[in-house]
């Protein structure tokens, strides 16, 4: 089980829709605030969802880590008070430092087609790397992939037997 406890301190990383969360997603992101501790918080300096995590973890004093991308198009311009920058890079390069850096990594995709856009292009590296990830899906729903029972590591919940015939 997935608990601060379990985990102490851990490195965030954070990919979501240049949107913004939905109200349904913000509710867990308000929780993982509220059951970890952060060392630090790693994200791409966009609109949206990256912006809106920047704020919490400048309200808690978590240092940030900040991967901006090559091209200005989704850039954000109010996400100051940083403690580090890492290189321009291009958006698929830079999501993927910022899953290498983070011992959990939070996803908060717009829309539900997994072969579409760079928040599911880090999560799918996420997965691939076999990375803590915690999924906020658009219509309310979680998912969280890590070490299951059996050692393995895959979808923890929701499990296959949680969901009916």
């Amino acid at each position: 089980m997935l608990t601060a406890n379990t985990m102490g301190k851990a490195t965030l990383g954070v990919s979501g829709s240049r949107w913004g969360w939905k109200p349904q997603q913000e509710k867990y992101v308000h929780m993982l605030f509220d059951c970890w501790e952060f060392d630090e918080m790693h994200h791409g300096e966009c609109q949206g969802v990256d912006e809106q995590f920047h704020h919490l973890a400048l309200e808690r004093g978590i240092p940030i880590i900040i991967h901006p991308p090559i091209k200005d198009e989704f850039r954000s311009t109010v996400c100051s008070g940083y403690a580090g920058r890492r290189e321009e890079k291009n958006y698929f390069v830079r999501n993927c430092d910022i899953v290498n850096e983070a011992s959990l990594m939070v996803t908060v995709p717009g829309h539900m087609n997994r072969e579409k856009g760079g928040t599911w292009h880090a999560t799918k590296y996420a997965i691939k790397k076999e990375k803590i990830l915690i999924i906020l899906l658009p219509t309310g729903a979680v998912e969280i992939y890590g070490v299951q029972d059996n050692g393995k590591y895959g979808r923890v919940y929701p499990k296959a037997k949680d969901f009916p015939e």
